[in-house]
C-alpha cells in the first residue's frame, strides 16, 4: 500500500511561487492591465507580507513566463503574453521530421475550419489585408524559376522566403477566424508547417521545371476571392489543392 502512494507526497510551494501566483491572478482578472506599471518591489512586499527578495524571485518567474517585464531602474510592467514567442524559442526541441507526415491532416482540420470561419467573421479591412498578403506572395513566387541557374544556396534562400510569405497568409487566415483556440493550435504547429512548406514548395517548383507537373499558380488569390465571396465550397476546394500533398522525406534538408 505504501509503495502505491509514493507519488502522492504533498509538495511544498515556496513563498516566491505563491506571490507569483497571486500576481498572475491579479493580471488575469484585469486589475493590472497590459502595459501598466506595477507597484514597486517594496509596495508588493508590503502588500503580500513578504520580503523584497521573495518579490524579486516572483517577478523573475513572471518575466520568464512572459507576462511581466522588469526594466532596470524603472520598475516592472505587465506585458501581453505571446505564445508564438515561446514556441519560437523551443521549436528546435519539439520538432521532428516524422511530424511532417501529419501536417497535411492537421492543416485540413484546423486551417480549413479557420478559413470557413473567416468567411463569416473577418472584417472588410482584414480581408483587404489578406488580399495584400496574397499579392505579395504571388509577386515573389516566380523568383525561384527565374533563378534556376543560381547556386543551390541562393535558390534555397528563395524557397525559405516563399515559405515565410506562405506561412504568413495561412497564419493570418487562422487569426481572422477569430477563434482563439484554433489560432493557438496553428501557432503551436507553425514551426512544423513552415518546414513542411519549404519541402513541398521546392518539390512542386522542381517538378514543374522538369516538366512533370503543372504548378498550381494563383491559388492564394483564388482562396482569398472565395473567402471574400463567402463561397464555402470554393474555399474548401482551393485549400485542399494547397495542403493535400505527399512529402518525399529523402528530399528534406
Amino acid at each position: 500500500m505504501a509503495s502505491s502512494l509514493a507519488g502522492a507526497k504533498i509538495k511544498r510551494i515556496s513563498m516566491a511561487d505563491q506571490v507569483a501566483e497571486r500576481i498572475k491572478q491579479t493580471i488575469v482578472n484585469g486589475t493590472w492591465q497590459n502595459y501598466s506599471k506595477m507597484p514597486s518591489e517594496a509596495e508588493l512586499a508590503e502588500m503580500y507580507g513578504v520580503n523584497k527578495l521573495t518579490v524579486r524571485l516572483a517577478l523573475q518567474k513572471l518575466n520568464t513566463i512572459g507576462i511581466v517585464e522588469t526594466r532596470i531602474g524603472d520598475g516592472s510592467y505587465v506585458i501581453p503574453f505571446s505564445l508564438q514567442k515561446h514556441l519560437e524559442d523551443i521549436n528546435e526541441f519539439i520538432l521532428a521530421p516524422e511530424l511532417l507526415d501529419d501536417v497535411c491532416e492537421f492543416r485540413k482540420v484546423v486551417e480549413i475550419q479557420c478559413a470557413l470561419l473567416a468567411i463569416d467573421r473577418a472584417t472588410p479591412e482584414e480581408l483587404d489585408e489578406l488580399e495584400n498578403k496574397c499579392i505579395a506572395y504571388e509577386e515573389y513566387e516566380p523568383e525561384y524559376i527565374k533563378n534556376i541557374g543560381k547556386p543551390p544556396q541562393e535558390r534555397q534562400a528563395i524557397i525559405e522566403k516563399l515559405a515565410e510569405l506562405d506561412l504568413d497568409i495561412h497564419s493570418y487566415i487562422c487569426q481572422i477566424s477569430h477563434n482563439t483556440l484554433l489560432y493557438n493550435a496553428f501557432t503551436v504547429a507553425q514551426g512544423t508547417v513552415y518546414q513542411f512548406l519549404k519541402v513541398i514548395l521546392k518539390q512542386r517548383m522542381d517538378r514543374y521545371i522538369d516538366g512533370h507537373d503543372n504548378y498550381p499558380f494563383k491559388l492564394h488569390p483564388k482562396l482569398c476571392a472565395a473567402i471574400k465571396a463567402k463561397d464555402y465550397e470554393a474555399c474548401k476546394k482551393h485549400y485542399m489543392e494547397m495542403v493535400d500533398h505527399h512529402i518525399i522525406f529523402d528530399n528534406i534538408k
